[in-house]
């Protein structure tokens, strides 16, 4: 059994990413390029269920960049106490936490046919473009990986 962790999409015709010469990544839509050094001063770290309310802030700033709100008796239930939910079903939910001002969060859940699920995963628009997005998946992967899964579903 080999030690590696893979990411599927569930729709394989969404942006798909290549590598540019400098090791970042490019939409092959040529859409965004993003960088991969992450602001240093922000800590990423597992959430505590006192977060709950800053990462709902952010999660329904983000939904009505996009004409939503967020729905947390409905869909987005598990965003009510994200560390306590994620948890209880053997998995992890992080946050980049900007002195106590939560910046991006990820979650990771474990699923069926020996998969990680990544899950919430949310960044500020005035972090975007910096990394981040690269670096929580990487959390993710790495839980992937310390929990013996084979692989990572979005």
């Amino acid at each position: 059994m080999t030690n590696r962790t893979t990411i599927e999409r569930e729709n394989p015709n969404e942006h798909n990413r290549s590598r540019t010469a400098d090791g970042g990544c490019q939409r092959r839509c040529n859409v965004v390029e993003c960088r991969s050094d992450p602001v240093d001063e922000f800590v990423e770290r597992a959430a505590v269920p006192t977060d709950a309310p800053a990462i709902q802030q952010l999660v329904d700033g983000i939904f009505h960049e996009y004409g939503f709100a967020i729905a947390l008796d409905g869909v987005d239930r598990h965003l009510t106490e994200p560390s306590t939910y994620f948890r209880e079903r053997g998995g992890e939910f992080w946050v980049v936490d900007d002195g106590g001002r939560i910046m991006a969060t990820v979650g990771a859940l474990p699923h069926e046919n020996n998969a990680a699920e990544l899950k919430a995963l949310y960044v500020h628009p005035s972090i975007r473009r910096q990394g981040w997005g690269r670096r929580l998946t990487t959390l993710v992967m790495d839980y992937a990986r310390t929990t013996g899964k084979e692989r990572v579903i979005l």
